[in-house]
């Protein structure tokens, strides 16, 4: 119910919008740069996809999806991210000192500018490794349009294996299990943000595909820098300012596709 009547309230304003431009033909509308007057372009048949335009309602919804679909990603990396805050306290302490170092002294507004974030090299590991470590989604799918040649590896044989994929099969690919490969990540089951500075770097290692914490290519999701940046402003906030306490990490998950605890975490957070 709350998505339709997100949905029906940006399909007013896209009606205003267009109804603007019918009465104000020569104004430039080429310069607005939100979001949502870009994908107003959409609309217009020379920018769609095969000549072919969207409706307003198909465009509303698509804006709408990503809001949504974010709540639940989002909410389950906080809590991940509030637990590894909790049982990697010398990592917290080196957060803080990086953000010493480079920022200087605590706030009293407690605010960030985005520029600063990028001068944080070590806060910015810390996060791609709670991304490595606790995947926010587990498998993606996708269907096979048409027969699909497949290069892989024998483990038994000890040789290079070539396969075909049919068409209209349905393909679900694990993003966690590329996280736990020896082959991607050495010492995997340990908490190394160093491993994705150099002179290590091992996200780089397989052209990036090690660790596909939001998917990869087209479809990849449309909301992970917002996703990196409350990360990173979680982390560091709780490094500056707070002890974390938690009663009883997570040890049971459920899948749906979203992976988060099966119990809820309690969480303590004690002013530094």
């Amino acid at each position: 119910r709350s998505k339709e009547i997100l949905s029906d309230l940006l399909e007013e304003e896209i009606n205003e919008r267009l109804n603007e431009r019918e009465r104000l033909p020569d104004i430039d509308n080429s310069c607005k740069l939100d979001i949502l007057s870009n994908l107003l372009r959409s609309l217009e048949p020379d920018t769609a996809e095969g000549g072919k335009p969207i409706n307003v309602r198909q465009l509303a919804e698509a804006v709408v999806a990503p809001l949504w679909i974010s709540l639940d990603s989002t909410a389950c990396l906080m809590s991940f991210c509030l637990q590894f805050a909790s049982q990697n306290s010398k990592i917290m302490e080196r957060i803080s000192a990086e953000a010493e170092s480079v920022l200087g002294p605590q706030r009293e507004n407690g605010m960030y500018f985005y520029e600063e974030l990028g001068r944080l090299p070590y806060l910015h590991a810390c996060v791609k490794e709670v991304l490595r470590i606790y995947q926010p989604i587990v498998y993606v799918y996708r269907a096979v349009h048409t027969d699909m040649p497949l290069r892989w590896y024998d483990n038994d044989k000890r040789e290079w294996a070539n396969s075909i994929i049919p068409a209209g099969w349905k393909i679900a690919a694990s993003l966690r299990e590329t996280t736990r490969l020896n082959g991607n990540f050495k010492n995997r089951n340990e908490v190394e943000p160093e491993r994705f500075l150099p002179p290590r770097s091992e996200h780089e290692l397989d052209r990036g595909f090690g660790n596909l914490s939001f998917s990869q290519g087209r479809r990849q999701c449309p909301g992970q820098d917002v996703a990196n940046l409350e990360l990173q402003l979680a982390l560091l906030m709780c490094a500056r300012n707070y002890e974390i306490h938690l009663k009883e990490a997570a040890k049971q998950f459920v899948h749906r596709p979203f992976i988060f605890p099966a119990k809820e975490l309690e969480i303590a957070l004690e002013k530094l």
